[in-house]
C-alpha cells in the first residue's frame, strides 16, 4: 500500500528517480544564473543586469500564465527534454555575453525553458507519486533543489576561479543539456 511507501523506495523507484535527475539538473543550471549572472556582467563591464532577471522571470512567469495550454496539448512528456535544452542553450550562450543586448537574448532563451521545464517536471512527478506518499515524494522533490542549489553555486564556484565565468556557464549549460538528452532517449518511454 501506499502508506508502506518509504523514502529509500520513493528515491529508487524507476519512474521517479529519471525526474530526480532532471530535477537536479534544472537546479544546478538555474542555480548558475543566480549566483554568477551579476558578477560576470559586472566583469565584462555590463551595468543593466537587473534587466535579465527582469526579463527572464517575466516571460518564465507570462508563458506559464498564456501559454500553459501548450503543456496539455503536446504533452508534459514531450514538452520536458526540449525545455530543459532551451533552458541549458540559455545558460550556456552566456558565455558569449559582452553587451547588455545579449545578456537579454540569454534571458529569453531562459525564461522559455524554464517556463515550461519547471511545470512539467512538478506535473511529472506528482503524477508518479503513489497516492497516500505525496508528502514523502514533495520531501523528496523539495531535497533534490535544495541539494543542487547548494551544490551548484560551490562547484561553479570552482571552475570560475580556475577557468573562467565562460567556461562555468558552458558547464553549468550542459547539464540541462545532457538532462535534456537523457530524458528524451533513455527515461521518457518509462515516465510517460
Amino acid at each position: 500500500s501506499a502508506d508502506t511507501v518509504g523514502y529509500r523506495a520513493l528515491i529508487f523507484d524507476r519512474n521517479l528517480m529519471p525526474l530526480w535527475v532532471v530535477a537536479f539538473a534544472f537546479t544546478f543550471t538555474i542555480s548558475s544564473r543566480l549566483s554568477f549572472v551579476a558578477p560576470f556582467a559586472y566583469h565584462k563591464g555590463i551595468t543593466r543586469v537587473g534587466w535579465y532577471f527582469a526579463l527572464y522571470s517575466g516571460i518564465a512567469v507570462a508563458l506559464r500564465l498564456f501559454g500553459g495550454n501548450v503543456l496539455d496539448r503536446l504533452g508534459i512528456e514531450r514538452i520536458l527534454g526540449p525545455a530543459m535544452g532551451l533552458l541549458g542553450i540559455g545558460v550556456a550562450i552566456l558565455a558569449l555575453t559582452g553587451t547588455s543586448g545579449a545578456l537579454l537574448g540569454a534571458a529569453v532563451l531562459g525564461g522559455v525553458g524554464h517556463s515550461y521545464a519547471y511545470p512539467a517536471l512538478s506535473a511529472m512527478i506528482i503524477s508518479h507519486t503513489p497516492a497516500g506518499a505525496f508528502g514523502r515524494s514533495s520531501v523528496v522533490y523539495t531535497s533534490v533543489f535544495d541539494s543542487a542549489s547548494m551544490l551548484a553555486p560551490y562547484l561553479l564556484g570552482i571552475i570560475a576561479s580556475l577557468w573562467g565565468y565562460a567556461p562555468m556557464f558552458v558547464i553549468a549549460g550542459l547539464v540541462s543539456v545532457c538532462a535534456a538528452v537523457y530524458f528524451d532517449a533513455l527515461a521518457r518511454r518509462r515516465c510517460s
